[in-house]
């Protein structure tokens, strides 16, 4: 089961995830995950679907298009 604080980092692209809140710290209202990008990477997630959540997005700094 993975908890808050479990962090994994992809070595190849540089992105790096936090999970921050798990299901059960919701109330099973979903999760919260923190991604990090390096800046001019040209990483980005790639385009999916998700049938049961709406998936949020709030940039700290920087910029995205």
């Amino acid at each position: 089961m993975i908890k808050a604080g479990y962090e994994i980092e992809n070595p190849q692209s540089g992105v790096r995830a936090i999970v921050l809140k798990t299901q059960d710290e919701t109330q099973g209202n979903g999760f919260q995950v923190e991604y990090f990008y390096r800046p001019h990477s040209g990483q980005d997630l790639p385009a999916h679907y998700h049938r049961w959540w709406d998936e949020q997005f709030e940039i700290i700094s920087g910029t995205c298009t």
